[in-house]
């Protein structure tokens, strides 16, 4: 009970000071939010919410079942089945929160345990190839094959706690069946797009608020010089941005930051988060993919000039804003607006 009472002081106590500074200098709220909002519309919904709605259907329709021929390798090598490996397979594609919906969905139809979700969580928040070798690698680091070699290092990484986490894999009851029942294909889409769109949006939510305070955290390290090292903890999307050094940037891939931690803890809500476990995780994984980026880069002979990466800044004074949020509003209605099953697939998606 008194660890209960330190944790709700403390977080008591940042949200006060949150709140002053918001209510003393908003025009530093300002600009983070409307950056937080260009950078959901312009990255997090394009690439997030499209492939959110494909992988729930594929799951919701059963198609996901062609995998059980690998079904014995996995559980020899992972410990769990081919189904459920899946979503470290699929988080690879689609980035960070993918993983985390895929087990959330897997324990809603019983397919694995609660315990044995959060185990398997901690290898499955993983930066997708469209961020990592684009936006980081040829954006910021100027070299698209610095992009490969950080996402070979990445998915290498991932793979290896994968493994060892295998020990902390239980084995779930005999009684622990899956419960899905069969839908009709326009029920299986309007519920698709419909979880997909509340999903992003509380995606889209964790950005927007982290970006408002690593900009007060930017703010201040002026004046309290270590608070530069925060900042990129915070959220990786901007942190990646803000560091230049490849081997960093590796690290922070890995770790992911406090705002993915958020958005993976809300979107696997039914997954029973051991969050000793995560944060260890999340650390090894950010150590071993540095060194294993490092081995890559001496294989291949790569070498990087970096010391100039491109930086992005958001205009947020045109169109750029006006199309983010007109994206994130039609998401906030499909989220809201939930239809029923009509057996008409027209009727349903209008």
């Amino acid at each position: 009970m008194k660890k209960k009472n330190i944790i709700l002081t403390i977080s008591a106590a940042a949200a006060s000071v949150l709140a002053l500074f918001i209510v003393t200098e908003p025009d530093i709220c300002g600009r983070g939010a409307a950056e937080g909002i260009i950078l959901s519309g312009r990255v997090i919904i394009p690439s997030l919410f499209p492939f959110t709605v494909c992988v729930l259907f594929l799951m919701k329709s059963g198609a996901l079942n062609i995998l059980n021929f690998a079904d014995g390798f996995t559980r020899r090598i992972f410990g769990i089945t081919a189904q459920n490996f899946s979503a470290m397979l699929f988080s690879f594609i689609g980035g960070y929160p993918t993983g985390a919906k895929m087990l959330n969905e897997s324990v809603r139809e019983k397919k694995i345990s609660p315990e044995n979700a959060g185990v398997l969580l901690c290898c499955c928040v993983n930066a997708g190839p469209a961020f990592v070798i684009l936006a980081v690698g040829s954006s910021t680091l100027g070299s698209r094959k610095a992009g490969y070699i950080l996402l070979a290092a990445h998915i290498i990484s991932a793979l290896i706690l994968s493994f060892f986490l295998r020990f902390f894999i239980k084995k779930d009851n005999a009684a622990l069946q899956s419960t899905r029942t069969r839908i009709s294909v326009s029920d299986n889409f309007v519920s698709s797009v419909a979880d997909a769109a509340a999903s992003v949006m509380t995606v889209c939510a964790y950005v927007i608020l982290f970006s408002v305070i690593g900009s007060y955290i930017d703010n201040l390290s002026g004046n309290i010089s270590f608070l530069r090292f925060v900042s990129p903890l915070l959220e990786v999307t901007n942190g990646v941005q803000s560091i230049c050094n490849i081997h960093a940037i590796s690290f922070l891939l890995g770790f992911a930051g406090i705002s993915i931690w958020c958005q993976v803890i809300s979107v696997g809500s039914l997954i029973k988060f051991n969050f000793p476990l995560f944060a260890a995780a999340r650390i090894i994984h950010g150590l071993l993919s540095s060194g294993i980026c490092m081995l890559l880069l001496k294989i291949f002979r790569i070498t990087l000039s970096v010391s100039a990466g491109i930086s992005f800044k958001a205009n947020y004074g045109g169109a750029a804003l006006t199309v983010s949020m007109a994206s994130m509003l039609i998401l906030l209605l499909i989220s809201l607006f939930r239809k029923k099953d009509t057996g008409n697939l027209l009727n349903d998606i209008v």
